[in-house]
C-alpha cells in the first residue's frame, strides 16, 4: 500500500475522536454561550428598566423642583421687598431726627431700633383689634412689639429724668422737660383710665369732640414720655388706632413731620386746634 494510502487511513482512523472532540466542546460551548447571551440580555433590561425608573423620578421631580424654585425665588423678592422698606424706614428715621420728641441719635443700634419701630408700627396696625381698651401692661407690649427682642428700652418705663431739646442741650436749656419718673406711672395709669372710662360717651360724641379727645391723649402722652426711646411711634400708633375705632380711618399711620412737631408745640401752648387740623388730614 502506498505510503500517502497508509497516511490517509491513520487521518481517518482519527476522524471519528476529533469529531467527538468537536461535538463535545460544542455541547458545553453553547450552553455558556446562551447562559452569557441570556445574563447580556438581563443585564440590558436591567439598565433600560433603570434609566426608563430614572426618566420618570425626573419628570415626577420637575414640577416639585419648578414649584420650590418659584417659592424660593418669590422669598428672594419679598426678602428684597421688606430690605427696601427697613432702608427707607432707617433713612427716614436718621432724616427726621431733629423732630423727634426723644432722646438724641446716640448710636446707630437706637437709630436701626426706631427703623425697624416704624415699620413693626405699620405691621402691628394692621393686626390691631378694632376695640381698644388699654391700661399699663398692653402699652408696654405694644411698645415692647415694636423693638427687637434685645433692645433693652423695649417694653420698660423710663426711671431717670429726660429732657427735649437740641444736641448738647442741658435741663436748663431743654425745649421740654417731661415729667419726673417717679410720676410715670401714676400720670400714664390716669390717662389710660380716662380713656377707657369715657370711651363709650366718645363713641355717641360728635365727630369733632372724638377728634379733639384723640388729639388731647396724644399730646398728654408725649407729655409724660413714658419711654426713654420710641415715645413718637408708639403715640402714633396708639393714635392710628384711635383714629379708625372712632373715625373709621384705616391703615393710616400718623406721619412725623414738621407740621406735626408744629402742632404738637402749639399743644404745649394749649392750643390743640392745630393737631386736630393735622389728624383731621387722614380721618376725612
Amino acid at each position: 500500500m502506498p505510503p500517502e494510502s497508509v497516511q490517509g487511513l491513520s487521518i481517518i482512523g482519527h476522524l471519528p475522536g476529533f469529531v467527538l472532540g468537536v461535538v463535545s466542546s460544542a455541547c458545553v460551548a453553547v450552553p455558556l454561550y446562551l447562559k452569557q447571551k441570556r445574563e447580556a440580555a438581563e443585564s440590558e433590561r436591567r439598565i433600560i428598566l433603570a434609566v426608563l425608573q430614572q426618566q420618570r423620578q425626573d419628570a415626577g421631580l420637575a414640577p416639585l423642583i419648578a414649584s420650590t424654585m418659584g417659592e424660593l425665588s418669590g422669598k428672594h423678592e419679598e426678602l428684597l421687598g421688606q430690605f427696601e422698606e427697613l432702608k427707607k424706614q432707617f433713612e427716614k428715621v436718621v432724616k427726621d431726627a431733629q423732630y423727634d420728641k426723644a432722646l438724641p441719635l446716640a448710636q446707630p443700634y437706637t437709630a436701626m431700633a426706631r427703623a425697624l419701630a416704624a415699620e413693626n408700627a405699620q405691621r402691628a396696625l394692621r393686626k390691631a383689634s378694632e376695640n381698644l381698651e388699654l391700661d399699663e401692661a398692653a402699652v408696654r407690649r405694644l411698645h415692647a412689639s415694636l423693638f427687637p427682642a434685645r433692645y433693652e428700652l423695649a417694653g420698660r418705663l423710663r426711671d431717670v429724668p429726660v429732657w427735649v431739646g437740641p444736641a448738647g442741650s442741658t435741663p436748663a436749656t431743654a425745649t421740654f422737660t417731661p415729667l419726673p419718673p417717679a410720676e410715670v406711672p401714676e400720670q400714664l395709669a390716669d390717662l389710660l383710665n380716662s380713656w377707657n372710662e369715657n370711651l363709650s360717651e366718645l363713641e355717641t360724641a360728635t365727630p369733632e369732640m372724638r377728634l379733639e379727645a384723640i388729639a388731647r391723649f396724644h399730646h398728654r402722652f408725649v407729655s409724660i414720655h413714658p419711654f426713654l426711646d420710641g415715645n413718637g411711634i408708639l403715640a402714633r400708633l396708639l393714635t392710628s388706632q384711635q383714629l379708625r375705632q372712632l373715625l373709621g380711618e384705616h391703615g393710616r399711620l400718623v406721619e412725623r413731620d414738621a407740621q406735626y412737631i408744629d402742632a404738637l408745640q402749639a399743644a404745649d401752648t394749649g392750643n390743640i386746634a392745630p393737631l386736630c387740623q393735622y389728624l383731621r388730614g387722614g380721618s376725612e
